[in-house]
């Protein structure tokens, strides 16, 4: 269950950082 909650911690600091530089640009 921990391992589950930072596989998806990873997801959405990946999707946030892909936000950011969409919103970069």
């Amino acid at each position: 269950r921990q391992a589950a909650q930072c596989v998806g911690r990873v997801i959405r600091s990946k999707s946030d950082y892909g936000m950011m530089i969409f919103a970069d640009k």
